[in-house]
């Protein structure tokens, strides 16, 4: 593992991490196909799907308590451009991709706010707790 820190570990950009380990890239799905084509934004999914994998199997064979979890995050739509874009995200998505698409009653039952006007659930999402990962793996070094 390689972890480059301007000050002490974990101080920097590692220890504010929000700990949410991402698919894709940093665009939505629909703005990667448009930059990179359907194969290539697909590529890149994938391949942020088995680094995570490749972050649980160290933190398993360290036995490093960091946190790990295993969610669904829902990306909620407030407005009638974000629910289009949503569910242009999601008829790429369901070829393949573990998603749900929720129209307003759905997102309203399971959110419990009449604000959001749909959405989608990725049902494979990941979070850790990045500093306790880099602590408690330098303590053991």
């Amino acid at each position: 593992m390689l972890l480059l820190e301007e000050r002490g570990l974990a101080e920097g950009a590692t220890g504010r991490n929000g700990g949410h380990l991402a698919f894709g890239s940093n665009k939505d799905l629909i703005d990667a196909i448009a930059a990179h084509g359907v194969e290539e934004a697909l590529i890149i999914w994938r391949f942020t799907q088995d680094v995570v994998e490749l972050i649980r199997q160290f933190i398993d064979r360290h036995q490093v308590d960091c946190d790990l979890h295993f969610n669904p995050l829902a990306t909620l739509a407030l407005t009638p451009l974000e629910l289009e874009q949503q569910r242009r995200s999601f008829e790429v998505m369901e070829a393949g991709l573990p998603v749900e698409f929720w129209d307003q009653e759905q997102a309203v039952q399971q959110m419990h706010s009449p604000h959001f006007l749909g959405g989608c659930l990725y049902k494979e999402h990941t979070q850790v707790w990045a500093a306790k990962l880099v602590l408690m793996r330098m303590a053991d070094i």
